[in-house]
Parts: structure tokens; sequence; C-alpha cells
């Protein structure tokens, strides 16, 4: 196949995307099933407790998602190009536990942040590399990555919680703005942020073509291995976020968060997001 080629096969691909949107009431009761079953289920919810749809309980729970939901919205963008990332629930743990280890040494709260998103960003980074440089498939060096940063964020913190918050970075956990919890609103922010590169951006048209059809993608001229790279990063720059808000949320870093969050939005928000 010549560049030519696959420029038709991306325009093919293009054409059953837009007949895809022509969809007929079983297809969209396939398509948004589980956003119909959300509604019944919060309708069923509301007539059992009447509390349920009140202001303080809607907003309870968002706070409560708000952690999973930073950590999926990175993990949509390897899932469009066809990807897997592992290592979120470890990236999240070792951001968080650089911040709160500069915060003991430094105190700088604006350099902590950024270290910690530092890091997580070279985690993301690195998996980008090893897939696309070496070839090595996501699902091996995501699990490694996995490992890897679990490790190191046990090896710094020696397995303790590392507490001594400054009220500027517990602002970020505990904090509220016209009475939306803090982390809501970082959380809505990722969401607008992830919506417009996806709809309206290059980097989101070349994901979702990725996704459809490397080989053809490749053939139009794209740079699949740059976009794979920098849709990786931003999983570790989100898996970064979610984890420095989750550790300001519990006043203490715990490194064991490695071991509590690697499956839980990869299961649980892989489907939901996608499907939706």
């Amino acid at each position: 196949m010549d560049k030519s080629q696959g420029q038709i096969l991306l325009r093919e691909n293009d054409k059953i995307i837009n007949e895809f949107k022509k969809l007929t009431s079983v297809e969209y009761l396939q398509k948004y099933g589980i956003l119909l079953a959300l509604f019944l289920m919060c309708a069923i919810l509301s007539i059992i407790s009447p509390h349920f749809l009140k202001i303080g309980n809607i907003i309870n729970i968002l706070l409560q998602s708000s952690i999973n939901a930073i950590l999926a919205f990175g993990l949509t963008f390897v899932i469009i190009t066809s990807g897997i990332d592992l290592s979120v629930g470890s990236i999240l743990a070792l951001g968080g536990v650089t911040m709160g280890i500069v915060l003991q040494n430094l105190s700088n709260v604006f350099f902590a942040i950024l270290l910690g998103l530092l890091v997580s960003s070279l985690c993301g980074l690195t998996n980008g590399l090893l897939i696309t440089r070496l070839d090595l498939p996501p699902f091996i060096v995501t699990l490694g990555m996995m490992s890897i940063a679990r490790g190191f964020a046990l090896i710094i913190t020696k397995g303790y919680p590392i507490s001594g918050l400054p009220p500027m970075v517990r602002f970020l956990g505990a904090g509220k703005i016209l009475g939306i919890p803090v982390p809501v609103i970082i959380g809505g922010g990722i969401y607008i942020i992830t919506h417009i590169i996806l709809s309206q951006t290059k980097l989101g048209r070349y994901a979702y073509a990725i996704g459809g059809n490397e080989e053809a993608t490749k053939l139009s001229g794209v740079d699949v291995n740059k976009y794979k790279i920098i849709i990786y990063t931003i999983s570790g720059i989100f898996a970064g976020i979610s984890g420095i808000v989750l550790a300001v949320f519990c006043k203490r870093k715990f490194p064991i968060f490695a071991k509590i969050f690697p499956q839980a939005p990869v299961g649980n928000f892989y489907v939901n997001l996608i499907a939706s």
C-alpha cells in the first residue's frame, strides 16, 4: 500500500463512522443503554429514598467519584487507540507521595505539585516510548510500569504515610468554591478539556483513526508513534492529578493506594466512558 491508498482507507473509515451515527432505535439502546440504566436507577432510588436527589447527596456522589473520573478521562485516550494502561493506579500513588515528600522537605506547594505531575508524566512517557520504539505490547509494558511505580512509591516512603499538609494544599482536597468541592471542580474541568481535545483537535481525530485502523492511519502520513506517546503521557499526567487530589483529600499520602487503584478505573470506567 502507498500513501494514496492509505488516504482512501482513512476516508472509508470516516464514512463508516458517519453511517454509524445514523442509528436505529435498537442501536440507540445499545449505544446509550448504560446512560438509560443510570437514569432508571436514579429514578428508582429517588422513589425509595426522598433524600437521594437532594443537592447535598448528588455533590457527595460526585466528590466520591471524582478521583476515578480523572483517572478514567486519561484512560479514555488510551482505549480509543485500542490500547490499555494498567499502571495508572501505581502512577497515582507515586505522584501523590512525590508531592508529599517534597512538601515535607521544602514546603514549596507549587514545586511539590509540579514535581508530582512531572514524575507521573515521565511514567506515562516511558510507557509510550517502550510501546512504540520497542514495539512491545501495551499490556506487558503497563503491567511492568505498575510494579515499578508501586515499588518506588513504597521505597521512598518506606511504607509509611506522609502527613502534615499546609492549608493551601488541603484546600485542593477539602476546599469548596461556591459550595462545590474543589475535587469536583477539578474533575469537571478535566472532563471539559478531554471533550475539547477529543472532539475539536487533531490529536482527538488521530486518536480515533489509530483505534479504527492503525495501518491506514500510518499510510495516510500520520506519525502514529508520536501520537501514541502523547496519549500515554496524557494518561500519566491525569493519573498524577488524581493522585495529588486523592492525597490531599485523604490528608495523608498512602503508598498503599498503588494496590487499591490499579484495576478499579480500568474495569468500571473503560466500559462506562467509552460506551457513552
